[in-house]
């Protein structure tokens, strides 16, 4: 039990969180190297502090008894001459101490499901394999082998430890099969590195992990090794998988994404690579430092990533959407807008206009906000509806048929978001477009996908300093902008490029 005489030397507050101080407290136990199992009752923990005081007491260790609870970690404190004992709940995230009065009146809080907007639950009833694209990969001298889902939406990658904690998500209010996919058993790899920094990684539906930062060999595609890669480590996670971040490094970060790390270990020549997401439950691929052009129709178009250097995104512009209906195009009421591509993210968002556009030209239509469902009871005027976004200098046609369509009786739904504040185009969007995200050049080309499974035509892209849009071998490659120097053609070019592969 804590004794302390004087409170605001050392304080901590209550606030109803998702196991925050248990994740805390997971992480203080594995970065001394101990092991640590979640179990209910009480477990003894040395919370080390300096206990400063202003009549010169000398610093000390503090022991804690702390006791798991179902959501927070309570210890026992006791209060004033009559010595009344209260448990509080222990949260590094706060600075103060309260305790309920005993005249205190107590009153119901809202429900989980109240808390979270809607967007953020928008992925409660979809399937995982609908909703992730996932790559194996094998990581220290162990070669242990973790499923990762690939997310062009963020820059790092982190995987389950073998000792992580499944903790409840804020989507299911559940806890996560999180091993499920996969765990790194570090302790047997002779080439792990533990950083002892903090790693903490939150994202938009509010399920998280937190871990330390480490390094070893992962070992990618057809083993190819990259030595000494930066990973987050989550002993403490509510997602059900890890995440393979490869999209542009955050801001102060220290480590490289994926794809800088391959050219800067000269495995490929480009920070550069291009998706194939494929039609659902078929394998997708993606190919770094290479294009496969038996993957698209006609020519690909390059247009500029909109670069924000604070918050770097692969976001480009959409000059306009179209609503196809049985052949007539109505436009969807958009002027240019940055569109973020994001695979990490299972439905896209539009802008508030797209669905004023869809109310007025089918009648008695109806959109379900709740379940994000757009449906007319008569079938024929929605069954062969698209979507045309058009990029400059290119446009990519997604048949509501590819957007959870499904038929009840005479009529019909799809699956839409709408969302002015944050437009994307997700998974859903992004297997109707094949596209080569070029990090170096800051760049994304993109083309309308081919599904017809031709026979690979893989190409490696030059290194830095050569246009990429104008090295290829015949093949007619449209460019909006360019920063770099053209070069008409090239004959070899010494890069390897890597395949991963996936199931959706």
């Amino acid at each position: 039990m804590i004794h302390i005489s004087d409170l605001s030397m050392y304080t901590h507050a209550v606030r109803k969180v998702y196991y925050k101080m248990h994740k805390s407290l997971i992480l203080q136990w594995f970065l001394s190297g101990a092991a640590f199992a979640a179990a209910p009752g009480f477990v003894n923990l040395d919370l080390v502090s300096s206990l400063g005081s202003t009549g010169g007491a000398q610093n000390k260790d503090v022991v804690a008894t702390v006791k798991s609870g179902d959501e927070l970690l309570l210890t026992e404190l006791q209060i004033g001459s009559n010595k009344d004992s209260v448990l509080v709940a222990i949260d590094t995230g706060s600075e103060y101490l309260w305790v309920m009065d005993s005249d205190v009146t107590c009153e119901s809080k809202p429900s989980k499901r109240n808390v979270f907007g809607k967007r953020d639950a928008v992925d409660i009833s979809l399937k995982d394999k609908q909703t992730q694209m996932l790559t194996e990969l094998r990581i220290g001298s162990n070669r242990d082998k973790v499923q990762v889902n690939v997310d062009t939406g963020s820059s790092i990658l982190w995987v389950m430890s073998s000792n992580v904690t499944c903790a409840e998500s804020p989507l299911t209010n559940k806890a996560p099969k999180c091993k499920a996919h996969g765990t790194f058993s570090y302790q047997k790899s002779e080439s792990f590195n533990n950083k002892k920094k903090m790693f903490n990684a939150t994202y938009a539906d509010k399920e998280s992990a937190i871990g330390v930062y480490s390094t070893d060999d992962i070992i990618i595609g057809k083993d190819v090794a990259v030595k000494g890669f930066e990973f987050g480590l989550a002993v403490w996670a509510s997602s059900e998988v890890g995440i393979l971040g490869i999209g542009f490094p955050e801001a102060n970060s220290t480590g490289r994404s994926l794809p800088f790390e391959l050219s800067n270990q000269g495995i490929t020549n480009r920070s550069a690579y291009s998706i194939f997401l494929n039609k659902p439950n078929k394998p997708g691929s993606i190919l770094f430092g290479a294009v496969d052009h038996s993957k698209y129709l006609g020519d690909l178009q390059t247009v500029p990533i909109v670069y924000n250097k604070t918050f770097p995104e692969i976001k480009v512009n959409v000059s306009g959407i179209d609503i196809n209906i049985n052949g007539t195009k109505v436009s969807g009421g958009i002027s240019e807008s940055a569109f973020v591509l994001d695979t990490g993210t299972a439905k896209s968002r539009f802008p508030n206009s797209v669905l004023d556009t869809l109310r007025e030209q089918i009648e008695g239509s109806e959109y379900l906000e709740s379940e994000f469902l757009f449906g007319s009871p008569n079938c024929s005027q929605i069954e062969n509806l698209k979507i045309e976004i058009k990029f400059d200098g290119k446009t990519i046609t997604v048949p509501v048929k590819d957007l959870g369509f499904d038929r009840d009786g005479d009529g019909c739904t799809f699956d839409i978001m709408f969302n002015d504040d944050e437009l994307i185009l997700g998974m859903d969007v992004l297997r109707s477009i094949y596209f080569v995200v070029d990090l170096d050049d800051k760049e994304v080309s993109l083309a309308q996908s081919d599904f017809s499974n031709g026979k690979q035509d893989i190409e490696a892209f030059p290194p830095p300093g050569v246009n990429r849009t104008l090295a290829s071998r015949g093949r007619s490659e449209q460019k909006v902008s360019s920063a770099n120097s053209i070069v008409s053609s090239i004959d070899t070019l010494l890069c390897l490029a890597i395949l991963l592969t996936w199931s959706l």
